[in-house]
């Protein structure tokens, strides 16, 4: 699941090519400028809307904003236990549990949380699976499902600019 323009569609397609089953793009201009609150207020009602789950994986942070506040936001919004900078997880033997050895500052720590959780992913030591060509052909036969704010049942003053309490009003090194 990913918030954005159409052309976010093709971050998405990778995903299938690397062995996902299913992408969905939210896409829709009531949702531009969104900050963190409101991006995070709108993901959370597409994570409903999709269905039952027992891991929200979020990336750290965004490339725009860099702030590393979405993945946790929305982990508060859906009441889970969130666990960040992940480099790797494994199921606990019974299944209703993972543990996650995570970055810090000084190095890493195992931490475990009961399922569904989230999770964000840090790239530390992460090995990314490279498609296969099979991979990639079968991947063609997917499609990327779309969701609109239409499609979710949302108020929408929370979204955009609107449902935003912070705006960027400059960036600089």
């Amino acid at each position: 699941l990913t918030m954005g323009p159409p052309r976010a569609a093709e971050i998405l397609r990778e995903a299938l090519y690397r062995g996902a089953d299913r992408v969905v793009l939210l896409t829709d201009r009531k949702t531009a400028g969104s900050d963190t609150l409101a991006t995070s207020y709108t993901l959370k009602c597409a994570v409903e809307k999709i269905g039952t789950y027992d891991l929200v994986f979020c990336g750290r942070q965004a490339i725009d904003g860099d702030t590393a506040q979405v993945g946790p936001e929305v982990a508060e919004i859906l009441s889970l236990p969130q666990i960040t900078y992940g480099v790797e997880i494994q199921l606990t033997p019974n299944k209703k549990r993972i543990q996650v050895k995570r970055e810090t500052e000084n190095g890493y720590e195992v931490l475990e949380a009961r399922l569904p959780a989230m999770v964000s992913a840090s790239k530390g030591a992460s090995i990314r699976r490279i498609p296969s060509f099979q991979d990639v052909l079968d991947a063609r036969l997917k499609d990327v499902s779309v969701l609109t704010a239409g499609d979710l049942d949302l108020d929408e003053a929370e979204l955009g600019l609107k449902g935003s309490y912070t705006q960027v009003v400059k960036v600089f090194p």
